[in-house]
């Protein structure tokens, strides 16, 4: 989490696909390029960031965590949507697109609070839900 006296740890989940980095990623304005190398060559990079707030919201399968079958349909996003749209659990079939796992995909809202992150992540998960399943309190402890 960046905070006003810098980066905070909160846990490991560092891969890619995980949520809790889908949230952050945004917020860099580096070259990811520049920025693997220097961490490659043992450096610290500086980051810079973008000054915006994120909100990330996962739609899941219904079942999750138990059992993922059957598969749902996805709601293919338009070329627009795919730029907050990050799927995991998605597999393509002939039929189109459908659930493969638990959590199907993140859809991240951005803007200048966390407010204004949160409403811009749940207006854009609106058309995606589809028959999944999200929370509806995503942020809501920061702004009680």
């Amino acid at each position: 989490m960046f905070t006003a006296t810098g980066p905070q740890i909160l846990e490991y989940n560092l891969r890619f696909g995980d949520p809790e980095t889908q949230v952050l990623l945004p917020q860099v304005t580096n070259d990811w390029y520049d920025l693997i190398v220097t961490l490659m060559a043992g450096k610290t990079p500086t980051l810079h960031l973008n000054g915006q707030t994120y909100c990330a919201v996962v739609a899941a399968h219904p079942s999750y965590p138990g059992t993922t079958k059957p598969a749902l349909p996805v709601i293919t996003p338009s070329t627009e949507q795919t730029a907050y749209w990050l799927p995991a659990g998605v597999a393509a079939t002939a039929t189109g697109l459908k659930t493969h796992g638990g959590r199907v995909f993140t859809v991240v809202g951005e803007g200048a609070d966390l407010a204004a992150a949160q409403a811009s992540a749940y207006a854009r998960l609106a058309p995606l839900q589809g028959e999944l399943a999200v929370r509806s309190d995503i942020g809501w402890h920061a702004l009680a």
